[in-house]
């Protein structure tokens, strides 16, 4: 582990990028609305069609909403 990494909990998220897939996701300037990462049709029209999972970015994220770390939007 790199040195000075040892108090956080991991996976880590650090900032969120909207990617403009899903149908959504909505970026006022100083203000999102960030809805998680999978579930959607990437194919079709982009609507959730399943349950997104705590697994991955939607994971990282949630762990660092809990800790002292800032996130950059």
């Amino acid at each position: 582990m790199q040195k000075g990494c040892e108090d956080f909990t991991f996976p880590l998220a650090t900032c969120i990028v909207l990617s403009g897939v899903y149908e959504d996701d909505l970026d006022n300037a100083n203000e999102i609305i960030y809805t998680g990462q999978g579930g959607n049709n990437l194919l079709g029209n982009r609507r959730q069609i399943t349950a997104q999972t705590l697994l991955y970015g939607n994971l990282a994220l949630k762990v660092s909403s809990h800790g002292s770390l800032d996130l950059i939007f």
